[in-house]
């Protein structure tokens, strides 16, 4: 004869069911959606307003740069630095997309990267507040194809430990960059405030 065994407390379906939720993939996944969060606020913050107080220009200050890299009547040439630090800042992008989304096909990854890239630009133009220049499009997808390549070799290399390795790259990265945030910030502040008034001494 069967017994039927006695239903679970409401105490212990509660205990299971956030033992189940606090797994380390979900832990993982947490943290990099935080950490996403973070990068993707000083992206937006670095790209737009150069890590200047957010501020919206003119119309007549639209600057539209259809032909990249070389000089034209409306902006001068793109500088190599520039280049290089605009590449350098989607290549994170590309690895957090392919960790965040791995089933995603490549056409829906480049796809994001290019939209991504060419809605900053639209910003730019609408709040007239640089220079909206293809080039930046071009290295900006460049970068974010360079995180996914290397988000894909560290895989192949790192195989099942992939995921906690990059999540503490990405972690001590992203706390690396805003400690230069901050330091740029505050010795920015420090460089406009000037050196003290000078007071007549009294007589």
């Amino acid at each position: 004869m069967s017994t039927i065994a006695p239903p679970k407390s409401a105490s212990t379906h509660v205990a299971y069911v956030s033992k189940t939720l606090a797994s380390p993939q979900d832990r993982a996944r947490g943290a990099l959606v935080v950490l996403f969060a973070v990068y993707m606020a000083v992206l937006s913050w670095t790209i737009l307003w150069e890590l200047e107080a957010p501020w919206i220009g003119h119309a007549s200050d639209r600057v539209l740069k259809l032909i990249p890299y070389v000089a034209t009547d409306s902006a001068g040439a793109n500088p190599t630095s520039e280049v290089l630090l605009n590449i350098a800042l989607f290549i994170p992008f590309g690895v957090y997309l392919r960790l965040l989304a791995p089933k995603w096909s490549a056409v829906g990854i480049v796809s994001l990267i290019a939209g991504t890239s060419v809605s900053f630009e639209a910003i730019q133009y609408l709040l007239a507040i640089g220079v909206t220049d293809t080039a930046d499009v071009i290295n900006n997808n460049l970068g974010g194809l360079i995180g996914v390549v290397l988000c894909v070799a560290a895989k192949r290399a790192l195989r099942n430990r992939t995921d906690t390795v990059l999540l503490r790259v990405m972690l001590i990265g992203t706390v690396g960059v805003l400690l230069l945030v901050t330091m740029y910030v505050l010795g920015s502040q420090l460089h406009h405030m000037g050196p003290p008034a000078q007071f007549p001494p009294r007589l």
